[in-house]
């Protein structure tokens, strides 16, 4: 088993000597299989979509069809999903033969020194979230705090909104390069950021 992490020509090497599982964003597998001399999709035995239903927000719809289309017709493929929306429907049509649901509703534990809130705003207050946030940011949560946002441009502008209040915060999301990601995770480990 082979950690490569971010480097793209260890990565690259691994899939030359060849793996027994690859585990990849659908972004960087596409990047692989079109760069990777000799690596493909044809012999692979089973395919996993693993949160399938964010993989289908914005552009990785298109990239999941891609990476279906250059797989093997004789595998097996698992598809993880927390929502069953008609995309996914459409995406399981398009990947699996005579599926098989499960439907799980479990009461999981949380890390134990994981503390976790929901704050519900109330019906007509919609339009505050975004101030309802930067207040509990600012007062009740004031650091080493771990916020998550329905989109991207949602957590783009939150990360604004809290800069121009002084708050020392990092962004992540899809459209951030991996360095910046990488680079806003280690300043959240680091305690250089506090958001």
């Amino acid at each position: 088993m082979k950690f490569c992490g971010l480097d793209l020509k260890a990565q690259e090497a691994a899939l030359r000597l060849g793996l027994d599982v690859v585990i990849a964003t659908p972004g960087r597998l596409i990047d692989h299989l079109k760069n990777a001399p000799g690596f493909s999709l044809h012999g692979i035995e089973v395919l996993v979509l693993d949160e399938a239903d964010r993989m289908l927000d914005e552009t990785f719809e298109d990239e999941m069809k891609e990476i279906i289309g250059m797989c093997s017709k004789n595998r097996q493929t698992m598809l993880f999903s927390a929502t069953m929306t008609d995309e996914i429907e459409e995406l399981a049509k398009l990947s699996l033969q005579k599926p098989v649901k499960l439907f799980i509703n479990e009461n999981s534990q949380t890390a134990e020194n994981l503390r976790q809130e929901f704050v519900r705003i109330r019906d007509g207050r919609e339009n505050e979230r975004e101030a309802i946030t930067a207040a509990l940011v600012t007062r009740n949560f004031p650091d080493h705090t771990i916020i998550f946002m329905k989109t991207k441009k949602d957590c783009a502008r939150m990360h604004v909104i809290l800069g121009l209040l002084g708050v020392k915060c990092a962004q992540m999301h899809g459209n951030l390069s991996q360095t910046m990601r990488v680079q806003a995770l280690q300043k959240f480990k680091l305690q250089q950021v506090n958001f």
